[in-house]
């Protein structure tokens, strides 16, 4: 999608014209970049501050079309694609006849300036800096790059990225965690930069875990396959492979992926299938961000089959384990639970 398709969406939504998928698709461009937040806000303001709710006056005909015209026409040279992917839906592209009171012509000069602010911002855009960088703070976060790759953000992480990718490889710079769905391009690889680690990948799906205030990074592969380079040795992963690279020396590992929940944080899912238990308990701590002792370490090897959902809280988990075990709950406080006692059989 070009800019004028945005400055479309941006007016259905003004109009209470936009449908739930072209409103879904104007909210995650909204999210991907602080710049297109205050094109939309400063837009929201001049519409609201135009008084369009005088009903008193018969509503006209108003084809939103000819109104976009001069925009377009002035855009189409230098037009850019913007974070989102391309898309073949078509209904993006249509615009509605809307109706609107006969007040709305006495706003003309304020329409025009909604055109010509739209006009202010979208050259600004394509004037900005060429790279995009992004924080995620204590929330999570997904980006749209220009090629179409999707990249969901875990908590306190930092991206930064050409806003189009013009050269042989796509490169971006990547610190903290998130899991990669990236586009097909063989012609135009793309590459993670790391503090520690160069990600190569020509398309396929994988989590990268490189936190500079921890001892290791963490690569593992979903779908196709991937190249790690540590800067001393270098390893092509496959799915359901993870690189594990020491940060000071920087050596390197390859393993499988035994747990189900590698991306327990991305999926917002915890899954065992006759796990032992001591894996079970490490993978409750780290997902819920609490402590569970257990007094009969007899019990850590016992296996255990279930599933939880985001709609699952930690104690529905600990119960269920209690009473397949027969283990007695002692909790100190919403973060630390003791297991007592229990048996496999």
């Amino acid at each position: 999608m070009g800019a004028t398709d945005y400055i479309s969406l941006i007016y259905k939504d003004l109009a209470n014209e936009i449908s739930a998928d072209e409103k879904h698709v104007l909210d995650a461009w909204v999210e991907a970049d602080a710049d297109n937040r205050v094109l939309v806000d400063q837009l929201r303001l001049i519409w609201d501050n135009a008084e369009f709710s005088d009903l008193g006056y018969d509503a006209v005909d108003v084809d939103l079309d000819v109104e976009f015209n001069f925009l377009k026409e002035r855009l189409q040279a230098d037009e850019r694609e913007t974070i989102l992917p391309e898309t073949d839906d078509t209904t993006l592209r249509e615009t509605p006849v809307v109706k609107m009171p006969r007040r709305f012509w006495t706003m003309a000069a304020g329409f025009a300036l909604l055109i010509g602010l739209s006009w202010f911002f979208i050259g600004q855009f394509n004037n900005q800096e060429d790279f995009a960088e992004i924080k995620t703070g204590d929330e999570e976060r997904v980006v749209l790059l220009a090629d179409g790759t999707q990249i969901y953000m875990n908590t306190y992480s930092v991206i930064k990225y050409p806003r189009t990718f013009d050269g042989e490889m796509r490169e971006i710079e990547f610190n903290g965690e998130a899991f990669f769905d990236v586009a097909k391009d063989p012609q135009h690889p793309f590459i993670i930069h790391t503090p520690f680690e160069d990600v190569t990948v020509l398309g396929t799906s994988f989590n990268v875990r490189a936190y500079e205030d921890e001892a290791n990074s963490e690569i593992a592969v979903c779908t196709g396959s991937v190249k790690v380079n540590s800067g001393l040795t270098s390893a092509i992963l496959e799915p359901n492979e993870k690189a594990i690279v020491d940060h000071s020396s920087k050596e390197m590992g390859v393993e499988k992926t035994e747990s189900l929940n590698e991306l327990a944080w991305h999926t917002k899912s915890l899954r065992f299938s006759n796990t032992p238990l001591s894996s079970v308990i490490a993978d409750l701590e780290g997902f819920y961000d609490v402590t569970i002792k257990v007094s009969n370490a007899g019990i850590l090897n016992c296996p255990y089959t279930d599933s939880f959902g985001k709609d699952d809280n930690v104690n529905t988990a600990i119960q269920s384990i209690a009473t397949v075990f027969g283990i007695t709950v002692k909790q100190e406080d919403n973060t630390h639970y003791t297991l007592v006692g229990g048996s496999c059989q």
